[in-house]
């Protein structure tokens, strides 16, 4: 369920930014990256074989929002916890 969550939180990002002020994107971005962040530690808990797969998904809607609007925030949250479950 939290991987749907995920999923459609980055389709609104995507699809929504437009609709959006800044500040309210900015928001909806650093959200979806503390559940996603969220998410891995659950994946790896669980199967980490799925772990970078995921990984590499996380990534690329973040590259996706910040080619849609330039001058968000990082996202740390998703790195700070693949880096905990990795190394």
């Amino acid at each position: 369920m939290l991987n749907l969550c995920c999923k459609a939180s980055w389709l609104c990002i995507k699809y929504h930014s437009a609709n959006l002020s800044e500040g309210a994107l900015k928001e909806f971005v650093m959200e979806a990256c503390t559940r996603s962040a969220l998410l891995l530690d659950i994946i790896h808990d669980v199967n980490n074989l799925k772990i970078n797969k995921k990984m590499i998904d996380i990534l690329k809607n973040w590259f996706t929002a910040n080619d849609l609007f330039e001058g968000l925030p990082a996202p740390i949250p998703v790195v700070k916890q693949w880096v905990k479950v990795t190394f």
